[in-house]
């Protein structure tokens, strides 16, 4: 008896809300992943150039000295400080009384863009950038 009339109902507006959520998860999801690929990576360069500074560290500690040529005293007993895969570490400075040293993703196991980290030891003179601030302590911009 409603003569064939039917009422306003709320399924379009369902319809496009539902439509809006997918394009923002479409959107999302993938800039959700990158972040946490670079957070993944930014943690392996850190992890990396602590390694370093604790070989660095300890022959200081027990030489008086750190190592002139970044690690690489083999014929010493000093094990060579070899960078894990798909990681590059440069000594950018070593000699006895300091050195600093920057690490970044290869460029082609990656498919972004990532700046780098860096660590140092000895005067701040040795910092090799102005994100590395404090000795043994890497840090990444």
């Amino acid at each position: 008896m409603d003569g064939g009339r039917r009422g306003f109902t709320l399924q379009a507006p369902r319809v496009v809300a539902a439509v809006l959520i997918v394009l923002l998860a479409v959107i999302a999801v993938p800039a959700v992943g990158t972040q946490l690929a670079k957070r993944r990576e930014r943690a392996r360069l850190v992890a990396e150039l602590e390694r370093l500074d604790a070989l660095e560290t300890a022959h200081f500690t027990r030489y008086g000295f750190y190592t002139p040529n970044g690690g690489r005293l083999d014929a010493r007993g000093f094990l060579p400080f070899t960078p894990s895969p798909g990681l590059q570490v440069i000594m950018i400075r070593a000699d006895s009384v300091g050195w600093a040293a920057g690490a970044r993703a290869d460029p082609d196991a990656l498919p972004y863009d990532w700046h780098g980290c860096a660590v140092f030891a000895g005067p701040p003179a040795y910092a090799p950038d102005q994100h590395v601030t404090t000795p043994h302590r890497p840090a990444c911009w």
